[in-house]
């Protein structure tokens, strides 16, 4: 499964390392270069821009702001994967 995380702080980024670890695969981005790059550099995909975000997620998209009950679905996410994924457009 495919997802999208926006915002790449502390939490974010380790939201992200453990859906990798779980076998999903993530499109990341952030204001700053620098967190999208590490994430890269860690098997992520990662973008440039918001459109370049939306660009390189497959469709149906998923993704979610960095929030507490973000963390909190992603976990419910990584130990019981269901279709409940939120569409972007």
């Amino acid at each position: 499964m495919q997802l999208g995380m926006i915002g790449l702080g502390r939490i974010g980024v380790n939201i992200v390392r453990r859906l990798e670890r779980a076998g999903h695969k993530c499109v990341v981005f952030d204001r700053n270069p620098a967190s999208v790059n590490q994430l890269a550099g860690e098997g992520a995909t990662g973008a440039a821009s918001l459109d370049d975000f939306v660009e390189k997620l497959s469709r149906p998209r998923a993704a979610g702001p960095n929030t507490i009950c973000q963390v909190l679905w992603c976990t419910r996410v990584v130990r019981n994967p269901s279709p409940s994924i939120v569409p972007v457009t």
